[in-house]
Formats: structure tokens, C-alpha cells, sequence
């Protein structure tokens, strides 16, 4: 069941955002098409048309899987569309999980498709290059593989788009339990939870640094010069802590919704 609530989920998501990808990567490739056209200023300009537009709105397709994702389960569960979604036999939670999964997949994809865009409009060999010499030259200094390198950071990424997903999720499930002003109280309970993670993040920095001379020296006497090894740990460190704050947003939005939703 939950392969085709799955299916059901990533059709209604990306009906939007495949048009901003496909746009994106059509203007990015025309936009790189160019650069093999003779040098003139009306070329240039074209060209620099063509890639700003393909960022933007490949961009614009990621910040889409988040807002649709959100919308995804207001209207499947608590507008009208409840009414069939919550006369069938399945689990209300397991409409959580599928929607939490299908955003995880669009957002990995775009995200690739983002990047693969970006090293093919405005990478060359030389560049390509230098980036792998720099990667290298900061693993090296971190005492880490580039590709070590690599996988905390896009990971560490990936779990902070989650949690901003997961924190709507909450908001929503938590919002729409409410039978007066549901979305107003669901932007609320969002940006509590966000303001209690951020001001815990704050103390445990600070906690941190008062064990560790170089990130104290680097918040509270102004020192730029970081360990590279400070950031190795600091990079495991908030990936760590972002995958517990999504383990426990995702528990308290699955065990509330679990209890029953209250429909429009």
C-alpha cells in the first residue's frame, strides 16, 4: 500500500516542479550551446540570459518540493479530499511516511539535477581542476578523503532540508488539529519548534567551545584562522544533531497524527 500512496504522492508533486526542471535544464543547455558560438556581445548577453533563468529556476523546482510537500497534505488529508483519503483503509500515519519519502526522493533528485547543471554551465577543465586540487588540499588538512569530504557535507545539507520539511509536517499535523485558525496556528507551532531547535544548537556551540580552544577562540575573541580538523567535527557534529532533531520532529508529528486528524 505504501508503494502506491508513494506513486500517488510523487505524481501530484511533480506535476509543477518536473516543468521547472525540464525548463531549467533546456535553458541550461542552450545557455552552455552558446559558448561554442562566435564571441560577440549579443551572444554573451544571451548566453548569461539563458544560465541566470536555468538557475533560478532549477532552484525555484527544489524550493517547490518543499511548499508542495506541505500542500501535499493539507489538501490529501484535511480539506476536502479527506473525506476519500480518511474513508480509506489505510493508517493515517502511513500518509505521513509516504509524503515524508516522496519529498526525500524529489528533493535528492533535484538536488542532483541542480548541481549537474551548475558543473556543466559554469565548469571547465581548469576549474574542475582547481576544485579538486582545493578538495583535496582541505581533506588532507581535516585528516579525511575528498570523498569523506564530500558525503558529510551534501549529507549535512540533506538533513537540513529535511528537517525544514519535517518542521512543516509538525507545524500542519499540530496546526489543523485545532478547529479555529488552523493555518495560523500551524506557522506557529513551526517556528517554535525551529526557535527551540536554533536556540539549543546555540547552547551546545557554546557548550562545545568552552572544551574547545579554537571554536572559543573563533566565537568570543574574534580569531578567523579555523582548525581544519574543528571542521571535520563541527560538519559530523551538526549532522548528527540534525538527524536527531528530524528523528524526534518526525516521532511527535507520527504520534499525533496517529491519534486522528480533525477535517475542514
Amino acid at each position: 500500500m505504501l508503494k502506491k500512496l508513494l506513486k500517488y504522492d510523487l505524481q501530484w508533486m511533480l506535476k509543477v516542479i518536473v516543468i521547472y526542471l525540464t525548463i531549467g535544464v533546456a535553458l541550461g543547455v542552450i545557455g552552455k550551446l552558446i559558448e561554442f558560438l562566435p564571441d560577440s556581445l549579443i551572444f554573451n548577453i544571451i548566453e548569461g540570459i539563458c544560465k541566470g533563468a536555468a538557475v533560478s529556476l532549477l532552484i525555484t523546482g527544489l524550493v517547490n518540493a518543499v511548499i508542495r510537500s506541505w500542500v501535499r497534505l493539507i489538501h490529501n488529508l484535511y480539506k476536502d479530499e479527506g473525506y476519500i483519503t480518511n474513508t480509506l483503509p489505510i493508517k493515517t500515519e502511513l500518509h505521513l511516511i509516504s509524503k515524508v519519502i516522496s519529498t526525500l526522493i524529489i528533493i535528492i533528485g533535484s538536488s542532483i539535477i541542480l548541481f549537474l547543471m551548475l558543473a556543466l554551465m559554469y565548469l571547465n577543465k581548469d576549474s574542475i581542476e582547481f576544485l579538486i586540487e582545493s578538495m583535496k588540499i582541505y581533506a588532507s588538512l581535516a585528516d579525511i578523503s575528498v570523498v569523506g569530504l564530500l558525503i558529510l557535507v551534501v549529507l549535512l545539507l540533506l538533513v537540513e532540508i529535511l528537517f525544514i520539511v519535517l518542521i512543516g509536517f509538525f507545524g500542519i499535523v499540530w496546526g489543523y488539529s485545532f478547529n479555529a485558525g488552523k493555518l495560523g496556528k500551524s506557522f506557529l507551532f513551526a517556528l517554535i519548534i525551529y526557535g527551540a531547535v536554533q536556540i539549543i544548537n546555540a547552547i551546545l556551540i557554546v557548550v562545545v567551545a568552552l572544551f574547545n580552544p579554537n571554536l572559543y577562540d573563533i566565537l568570543f575573541n574574534q580569531v578567523e584562522v579555523m582548525d581544519y580538523e574543528l571542521l571535520k567535527g563541527l560538519l559530523i557534529g551538526y549532522t548528527i544533531f540534525y538527524v536527531i532533531v528530524c528523528g524526534i520532529t518526525f516521532y511527535l508529528t507520527y504520534r499525533k497524527i496517529k491519534k486522528g486528524i480533525n477535517i475542514d
